[in-house]
């Protein structure tokens, strides 16, 4: 299987695998980059496409541990999940463990979105093969792919069908209100 994150048109006969590349630890990156997944699927890229969780740079900046677990909840649901940083202080899942979120420990609402993750890895795959690989339609698709688009479904997704969305929290908890 080849993994790359450069693409031209037809990338998705040769590379199974993909992601965003370098990208930011913030929120802003965050609330973007299901867009970004969601645009790569609709053009064709490869099935197999995440984010790196956490943010790959700059290395002085470290996510916060609301910004972790928002970025390890939001790519449990994509078909690649690799957190992977170049820092001062690498991001790793276990890096906030003894602080907590509303009253929950982090590493136990991180070990919750792991294992929904694995729990989802069947699906997946699964869809991976009888959707990208035997019709090349996106694993993530855009909500109403097979309905037409629309201008706001840049923001959510689903796995099956229109009765399965998902819609991330890209924005810190006290900013929601």
């Amino acid at each position: 299987m080849i993994v790359t994150r450069s693409g031209v048109p037809g990338i998705q006969a040769y590379a199974h695998a993909s992601w965003s590349g370098d990208n930011t630890t913030s929120w802003r990156t965050l609330r973007h980059s299901t867009a970004m997944t969601l645009s790569v699927g609709l053009s064709f890229g490869t099935g197999l496409y995440g984010h790196d969780i956490g943010g790959f740079a700059p290395s002085f900046l470290s996510p916060s541990p609301e910004l972790l677990v928002r970025w390890v909840q939001h790519g449990a649901w994509h078909t690649r999940f690799v957190v992977h940083s170049w820092k001062e202080v690498d991001t790793t899942l276990w890096m906030y463990d003894d602080v907590e979120m509303e009253d929950v420990p982090i590493g136990k609402i991180i070990r919750n979105a792991v294992t929904l993750r694995y729990q989802l890895a069947p699906t997946f795959y699964s869809l991976y093969v009888a959707h990208y690989y035997r019709r090349a339609w996106p694993v993530l698709k855009v909500s109403g792919f097979d309905l037409g688009l629309q201008s706001h479904v840049l923001m959510s997704f689903t796995l099956v069908d229109e009765a399965h969305a998902v819609v991330s929290l890209s924005r810190p908890a006290h900013a929601c209100t």
